[in-house]
């Protein structure tokens, strides 16, 4: 379910849509070398990805990749304006206007 994803509901379905499609299986989602560059109200971030599927006792390796991420802070609280997410094997991915705040 790789594509474009902007708003929150849409970020919602895809990861609902993905959920469903492993039937069961469990995923494991790391992100690693996280760094961020502030700069008054927004900012870039990059990490390391690694996703992981376990299905029937077997874990295999499922993508690993590099986010790029645009931040904005509003009220307060920080958000990803952007995340661009580049796995290794392909061309990458847009997720856009994410309204998760940055914990």
């Amino acid at each position: 379910a790789l594509g474009r994803f902007v708003g929150r509901e849409a970020l919602i379905g895809m990861a609902r849509e993905f959920r469903a499609a492993l039937k069961g299986a469990q995923q494991r989602h790391i992100i690693y070398n996280v760094e961020f560059q502030l700069d008054g109200d927004s900012g870039v971030g990059t990490c390391n990805l690694n996703h992981y599927i376990t299905r029937d006792g077997v874990t295999e390796l499922n993508g690993v990749g590099v986010y790029h991420d645009q931040l904005r802070r509003a009220g307060g609280e920080w958000y990803f304006a952007s995340r661009i997410v580049v796995f290794d094997t392909d061309q990458g991915a847009e997720v856009t206007e994410r309204s998760a705040p940055v914990r």
